[in-house]
């Protein structure tokens, strides 16, 4: 195809005009009226027009950079981009639609989302015919937009599974409406993937009528040979049993949430015999054990209490199940998640194993129970410890030799800066541990103050200083210039010093570098004449003065982009 140059594309009007003129004189002797004449002068018109358009996607195509590169390079370019953003590829050009229709990497991703609702909805003053006409408003009812705006791109999803070629499959399926959710869209989603189940590697659900999912697409499923993640969230949907009868032979992850989500106990199951992770919400001891008979391999386990009131007492078949899962299995990481006071003693009983590489307490509405702070007691020889509270919730997690770690997170604490921070049982064991063996001490700073107080002269050698967003109360400086040490407290092995932001985006301090350093070494206790071998201070920007930090910078050999040797 030979280019045409931008002085051959303006001489193109006048060639299809002279050719326009040339037409109508021919023909115009045989019009016999002014509306013949009309027709004949539109339909020429639009034929010079269609020779135009072509003449100038000749020209864009044959001289822009996209046909220069090879078709192969742009397709692996595209594999990067979102699965949205692969349909825009196609509306560029004709070399670039034909390219990308035929690569099956970019259609491998299918978003199945739908907001239809049914025949039930009461919503009849949003759902008339006119309702085109009217402000759009969602319905009282079931929470949908009109009907003009409820939609379902099926179509697409359709289109995706013909370009995808024989590749593996990842479904993601929203589907929105309540109780009103229609089924319609879903019907005709799992009649098109029929033939295509082996392929589907990823399957991802939202929705929050569990039911329409339940009866038009789970129910449908007998074996999905090639899956590897499953994930299921009900949201705040109304309380509905998740049946399922399916073998995933290799089955890698899976994971069921939704706070009113319950697992059937005579219609559920799963057999997943080489699971790792699983995470799963339950509502009692059945729950729990339905999962781990058909999954006996999982090696990271968190489950999530969702239960309204205290947790049933679990049976006896149902501890010896768990007890025989944990001391044979050995799973790397063991979560209990949104666990209330009441419960926390029953399930330590059955969960709790000192063996436990990686084992986690999360508990709700906590004064800390008898009980709980044991679990820290774990680690034989803490190395590090990590403290943060932040808006009620506290967070105490242990590191141990040999990869060891415990971890008990509090929500809803009542934490008074004039009054004992932690709980008793919680802080007496951090104040032991901290004379023992711990190395490494990372707090948040809003309790960073009351813990360097609190603890005794120590071998830690390194401590970091996570601060928040000035947003979340006093800045690290407040803190700092209020702070007095504790009588001849000294951390005489320190060599490293970290202030760090915790948050995403930098934020800035007004205040100069060296009375920061100075009001450091004022808590910590830290003689003149010692001096630290690392200062590193990350994310965060000095206002005033930021000079005083270069020139700190400058005396010694940095270590990563704003590190300092030397202070």
């Amino acid at each position: 195809m030979v280019a045409l140059t931008p002085a051959q594309l303006r001489a193109l009007e006048e060639t299809a005009m002279n050719a326009f003129q040339g037409q109508l004189t021919e023909h115009a002797r045989f019009c016999t009226s002014a509306q013949e004449l009309q027709a004949l002068t539109s339909a020429i018109a639009e034929a010079v027009q269609s020779v135009l358009a072509m003449s100038l996607r000749t020209f864009n195509d044959t001289t822009l950079p996209q046909p220069r590169i090879p078709t192969e390079l742009w397709c692996r370019i595209w594999e990067h981009l979102p699965p949205e953003d692969c349909l825009t590829v196609t509306h560029v050009s004709h070399n670039w639609r034909e390219a990308a229709s035929e690569w099956p990497q970019l259609w491998t991703s299918l978003n199945f989302e739908s907001t239809l609702h049914n025949e039930d909805c009461e919503c009849d003053e949003f759902c008339a015919p006119n309702a085109k006409d009217r402000e759009l408003e969602r319905c009282d009812t079931c929470g949908n937009l009109p009907a003009t705006e409820l939609w379902s791109n099926l179509p697409l999803v359709q289109q995706n599974i013909s370009r995808s070629g024989g590749l593996p499959l990842e479904l993601n399926i929203n589907v929105e409406g309540g109780e009103n959710a229609d089924n319609r869209g879903l019907r005709a989603l799992a009649f098109s993937l029929a033939h295509h189940l082996s392929r589907l590697h990823t399957v991802d659900v939202t929705t929050d009528n569990m039911e329409v999912i339940q009866t038009t697409f789970l129910s449908n499923l007998r074996t999905l040979p090639n899956l590897r993640i499953l994930r299921i969230d009900s949201g705040e949907a109304s309380e509905h049993d998740l049946e399922m009868n399916v073998d995933l032979p290799l089955l890698h992850e899976l994971y069921l949430s939704g706070e009113s989500l319950r697992l059937s106990h005579t219609k559920f199951t799963i057999n997943a015999p080489v699971l790792h992770t699983l995470h799963s919400v339950f509502q009692c001891g059945h729950d729990i054990t339905g999962l781990l008979t058909g999954c006996p391999a999982v090696q990271d386990l968190t489950l999530q209490a969702c239960a309204e009131e205290e947790l049933p007492p679990f049976e006896d078949t149902e501890k010896a199940i768990i007890r025989s899962y944990i001391t044979q299995v050995r799973p790397g990481r063991v979560c209990l998640s949104s666990v209330s006071d009441p419960d926390v003693a029953g399930l330590l009983s059955v969960f709790h194993d000192p063996k436990l590489l990686d084992f986690s307490v999360e508990c709700s509405d906590s004064e800390a129970p008898a009980g709980l702070a044991d679990i820290l007691k774990d680690v034989p020889d803490p190395d590090e410890l990590f403290c943060q509270a932040v808006d009620d919730n506290l967070v105490v997690s242990v590191h141990g030799l040999g990869g060891i770690k415990r971890s008990v997170q509090l929500y809803d604490t009542y934490i008074d800066p004039d009054a004992e921070l932690f709980p008793t049982n919680l802080w007496d064991f951090l104040v032991p541990a901290a004379t023992k063996t711990l190395r490494k001490l990372t707090i948040h700073n809003s309790i960073f103050v009351d813990i360097i107080k609190a603890f005794p002269a120590t071998h830690i050698r390194e401590i970091v200083i996570e601060s928040g967003s000035p947003d979340e109360g006093e800045s690290l400086v407040e803190l700092l210039g209020d702070a007095e040490p504790a009588p001849e407290k000294t951390f005489q092995e320190l060599e490293r010093l970290t202030l760090r932001n915790a948050d995403e985006e930098e934020f800035s301090i007004d205040t100069d570098v060296s009375i920061l350093v100075e009001q450091l070494r004022k808590l910590l206790n830290i003689p003149e004449d010692k001096k630290l071998q690392f200062l590193c201070i990350e994310g965060i920007q000095f206002v005033e003065n930021p000079q005083d930090w270069d020139k700190l910078a400058e005396q010694t050999v940095p270590v990563g982009p704003t590190t300092t040797d030397d202070i």
